[in-house]
């Protein structure tokens, strides 16, 4: 009986850290990302759904699902040892390792997009060089796509 309590409280540790582990990769993104309010939002209660999954899963897998006053205790405590001693150690690599995903993410959409791209800027240059008839439909066109190009372009800010 003392055994299965004791790999309970050694699951529920481990998973306390590795939630506090997800709280700063998810703290990393919006720190990167800058999102608004809404998607902040949503990503807290993301997040919050996928701890209660995370905890529910972690206690099937320890002791059945039987729920403790220990294993909330245990939770906070491995939390809260994350928060305390690791996080502040990993707070900027997972900064830069999500700001690095984000823009090789963005270099990416950008060499895939590049198919395209190209034809997009061929037929804005035929446009350029075109009739004085289709002038007026050749402008929409063309503004039409440079908006559409200019979320190809690699964002500068961050």
């Amino acid at each position: 009986m003392l055994e299965v309590e004791l790999t309970t409280l050694g699951f529920t540790l481990a998973c306390g850290v590795g939630l506090g582990l997800l709280f700063d990769l998810w703290r990393a993104c919006r720190a990167v990302l800058h999102p608004g309010w809404i998607v902040t939002s949503a990503g807290d209660l993301l997040f919050w759904l996928v701890a209660m999954l995370v905890a529910a899963a972690t206690l099937m897998l320890a002791n059945y699902g039987q729920v403790r006053l220990y294993v909330f205790l245990s939770l906070g405590a491995g939390f809260g040892l994350y928060q305390l001693a690791l996080s502040p150690l990993l707070r900027r690599p997972l900064r830069l390792s999500v700001r690095f995903f984000y823009r090789g993410a963005g270099g990416a959409m950008r060499l895939l997009g590049w198919p395209f791209l190209f034809p997009a800027r061929l037929a804005l240059g035929l446009m350029q060089a075109g009739s004085q008839g289709g002038r007026r439909w050749g402008r929409a066109v063309q503004r039409l796509i440079r908006r559409k190009l200019e979320l190809l372009k690699p964002n500068r800010k961050s």
